[in-house]
């Protein structure tokens, strides 16, 4: 994909965890039968362990260099969520019409009715949701506020980053 910075090691990185994720399932095998170990353990742990450690040394350096050459392009963000109406937000919708007590299957469908209608329209979810009345029955202006406001799903982002740096 001509348009991707990283699609190779990227798609590297995927598959490399893929074999220590097999690797994961070889060594839990072998602790249902801890107090019966054979060869069968030991030869089998002779590969895996040595194997998944050069992998994940291997996949990390990797995704080190990736992320220590990221380039974010802030003129590009809010127009990126802009592009799909911001129907991103309708998670947070759904959850929070549930924590005020609509049956969840409810609010799946009335939020999964406006998400849909605002990609058909091209229009923008959240003034969708400020206009609809049968909403403002379970939400406050406030409330509304607080689910789109961007800064709530971004709040850990420094901390993510920070933690691989």
């Amino acid at each position: 994909m001509p348009h991707k910075r990283n699609p190779i090691l990227c798609e590297r990185i995927c598959g490399l965890s893929r074999v220590v994720k097999k690797n994961v399932n070889v060594a839990l095998e072998n602790v249902a039968l801890w107090h019966e170990r054979d060869i069968s353990h030991s030869s089998a742990e002779r590969v895996i362990f040595p194997e998944s450690l050069i992998l994940l040394d291997y996949t990390l350096s990797l995704l080190n260099n990736i992320v220590s050459g990221l380039e974010i392009f802030e003129h590009n963000i809010e127009k990126n969520f802009n592009l799909t109406g911001r129907v991103f937000f309708s998670q947070r919708l759904l959850n929070a019409l549930a924590m005020k007590g609509l049956p969840r299957e409810k609010a799946y469908e009335i939020v999964q009715k406006k998400a849909f209608d605002t990609l058909e329209n091209k229009d923008d979810f959240v003034r969708v949701v400020k206009e609809s009345q049968d909403l403002k029955k379970y939400l406050t202006d406030k409330d509304i506020e607080e689910i789109f406001d961007v800064g709530q799903m971004l709040k850990n982002i420094n901390n993510l980053f920070d933690k691989i740096k």
